[in-house]
């Protein structure tokens, strides 16, 4: 019976100490990645991601140079929820240096990162013909 609690008690060890490591990791990768969200009131405010724009939460990307799909994974972090986003049709020089863009009938995307600045407009075509624009961007 000594023999049992002691080898359960080497295994919750273990288990606590994977645990640790795996949260340290996990703690140590996103840091590295993590920009600063900013909502701002314009594309030229948003495209220099200037001081007039209001920080909103935090986000981070995960570039894959992939010809064959050209995608960037994009986790969006504010203080109620974690969104990831795929984004497609991208063209990817590197991590800091990328471009994305959907044209639809109703909404237009474009998000580029240009040497380590995110960019971000969005816009929707309203049923009164009016435009939705929401300007977005992200630094270090």
């Amino acid at each position: 019976m000594v023999l049992g609690c002691r080898g359960f008690f080497i295994m919750l060890m273990k288990y606590k100490i994977t645990t640790i490591l795996v949260v340290c990791v996990t703690n140590a990768l996103s840091a590295e990645e993590m920009y600063d969200f900013y909502s701002c009131p314009s594309i030229e405010t948003g495209k220099v991601c200037s001081m007039r724009c209001e920080k909103i939460g935090n986000i981070s990307f995960d570039v894959r140079r992939n010809p064959e799909d050209g995608n960037v994974n994009v986790t969006l972090f504010t203080e109620n929820e974690v969104a990831p986003e795929t984004l497609k049709n991208c063209e990817v020089q590197n991590a800091n240096n990328w471009f994305c863009e959907t044209i639809e009938v109703f909404q237009e995307h474009t998000h580029s990162m240009a040497q380590g600045v995110y960019f971000s407009k969005k816009i929707f075509r309203m049923l009164d013909g009016e435009d939705d624009l929401s300007i977005y961007c992200a630094r270090k």
